[in-house]
């Protein structure tokens, strides 16, 4: 009996220190089971997303979900939802550490893979200091988000940023943005065609423009080039309206054409249809199981622009560059120092087309103000431009010179240092916002998320190491 108590004693003694173990015993995890972790979070978290009506909304859930996951978790000024770790076992002394991830309703994909990635982390992590990851909804208004954080939840004298990205990388900087507007008033007349068409494209995905890391369909570049190629080809067309969706920062999810034509090419144009409607289905991504190209004979439309000027909005959208317009090598080879993305046309009032350029040196933005100007005037229109977001680069990054960081992810560093970020600013904002702290951003490559992981558990374990 005695045996059988003090039996009983060890093994809920056992049990009591698996418990206070708390994030992460005393265990080391395997990559499998990281793995494992992340699937499940993510899975999860993509469902909660499509669910939920907009990032607002998301972090409500995401308070109950954390909950219900065992972290110790608290919403924050601006629906940031703030997760914390106190420090391991004889590591009160280590320093801080704090972990951000801006989420994103039209980027769910890799904004949850990118909280998977962050919330396994922070639960498998067997030594490490006091650890904050903070979940933030992605907003345009300062008060929701990374601009409303305080010093309250950021502290320490680092934060990283945890972001879905082409390629694993570490990234110390921001790219600038500038928006430009070519615009016209165009004078309309009664069609001298006789049939008219409208040509339509949705249902796409509203993704970041500045994630080149997969070929994305641009609605209005490939409704666009259809009627560029058939005026080539002494189709002629008559522009009745061209319209899209989208906002400044993302692809565009959808436009339509409306057109009029001569009855006596009708077969001619509608073959060239019948070929694009193919090449459509054939670049669609993976997530785009909804998207469609359409089109339709419609009622004639009382009034068009002029063959002329037809011509000439078609060849400002031929002309005006969609991807990568500068990098360091000749021949598009070497680094990206500017991307451009066609995001915006209107033919409400006067015709409008938008481009958002994204430039990492001033040289770049020069070059994009004198090549988007020249190619304006060339139709005849005028352009106005905005500045969007700064340029930003952290110049000696505390960061890059831990020799823990450094270690846990040399491979992610190549010899010519950080990257600038094309499809983020949260870290700009955090370094502006913050004086004293040092910023990085760690890109996750997709199917990598374990391996992030696992070089995070690294880092943590290394700086209590060397506290």
């Amino acid at each position: 009996m005695k045996r059988a108590l003090t039996m009983l004693l060890a093994v809920t003694l056992g049990l009591t220190s698996v418990m206070l173990t708390g994030c992460g015993g005393s265990k080391e995890i395997s990559s499998e089971d990281m793995q494992n972790d992340i699937s499940v979070y993510q899975e999860e978290l993509e469902a909660m997303m499509n669910e939920s009506e907009n990032e607002v909304q998301m972090s409500d859930s995401l308070l109950d979900y954390c909950m219900e996951k065992g972290f110790s978790v608290k919403k924050a000024k601006g629906s940031n939802i703030v997760i914390t770790s106190k420090a391991t076992e004889n590591n009160g002394k280590a320093p801080k550490d704090t972990f951000l991830v801006e989420f994103r309703k039209d980027t769910a994909e890799g904004s949850c893979a990118a909280m998977a990635t962050g919330l396994a982390a922070v639960k498998n992590s067997t030594q490490h200091g006091d650890i904050t990851l903070v979940l933030s909804p992605y907003s345009t208004d300062e008060s929701i988000g990374v601009s409303s954080l305080n010093s309250k939840t950021i502290s320490g004298d680092r934060v990283i940023d945890l972001t879905r990205t082409s390629s694993s990388s570490l990234m110390d900087g921001s790219v600038g943005s500038r928006n430009y507007t070519m615009s016209k008033y165009l004078d309309k007349r009664s069609p001298q065609g006789s049939l008219a068409y409208k040509i339509s494209i949705t249902g796409l995905t509203a993704a970041n423009s500045g994630d080149r890391s997969s070929d994305h369909i641009n609605p209005i570049v490939f409704i666009g080039d259809i009627l560029s190629d058939a005026r080539a080809a002494a189709q002629n067309i008559e522009l009745a309206s061209f319209n899209s969706t989208g906002d400044t920062f993302n692809y565009s999810t959808s436009a339509t054409a409306v057109v009029v034509i001569d009855e006596s090419i009708k077969n001619k144009f509608e073959s060239r249809l019948e070929k694009a409607q193919s090449r459509f289905e054939d670049k669609k991504g993976d997530n785009e199981e909804a998207a469609a190209f359409t089109y339709e004979v419609v009622e004639m439309p009382s009034l068009v622009y002029s063959y002329d000027d037809t011509a000439n909005v078609l060849s400002l959208i031929y002309t005006l560059i969609d991807g990568v317009f500068a990098t360091s090598e000749p021949d598009y080879e070497g680094d990206v120092l500017g991307l451009s993305s066609i995001y915006g046309v209107s033919t409400e009032g006067s015709f409008k087309v938008s481009v958002l350029g994204r430039y990492t040196d001033s040289d770049t933005l020069t070059e994009m103000d004198t090549t988007f100007d020249t190619i304006a005037q060339l139709s005849g229109f005028a352009v106005e431009s905005e500045d969007m977001t700064n340029l930003w680069k952290q110049d000696d990054n505390a960061i890059l010179k831990d020799e823990d960081f450094a270690t846990a992810f040399e491979s992610y560093h190549p010899e010519r240092g950080a990257l600038y970020s094309f499809t983020s600013s949260v870290c700009s904002e955090l370094a502006e916002d913050f004086d004293g702290i040092s910023v990085i951003s760690i890109g996750i490559e997709e199917g990598n998320e374990s391996d992030t992981a696992m070089d995070i558990l690294d880092y943590l374990k290394a700086r209590c190491e060397t506290k």
